[in-house]
């Protein structure tokens, strides 16, 4: 995702690609996430902190 913002020259479609990109995975953290003691808020963080962890290169 990031790397092909670069490429875009319109920066306006580069704002919604990324928008776009973390609706996507604030809606898969909410569904695969079923767990009603962990707010939304929380379900959120957690899903982009795996995207996190997976983004690392390994050592």
């Amino acid at each position: 995702c990031f790397t092909g913002m670069r490429d875009i020259k319109d920066g306006e479609k580069q704002f919604v690609v990324f928008a776009e990109y973390v609706e996507v995975l604030c809606r898969l953290s909410l569904a695969i996430w079923d767990d009603k003691d962990v707010s939304a808020k929380e379900t959120i963080r957690i899903g982009l902190d795996a995207v996190r962890a997976l983004s690392k290169p390994a050592k």
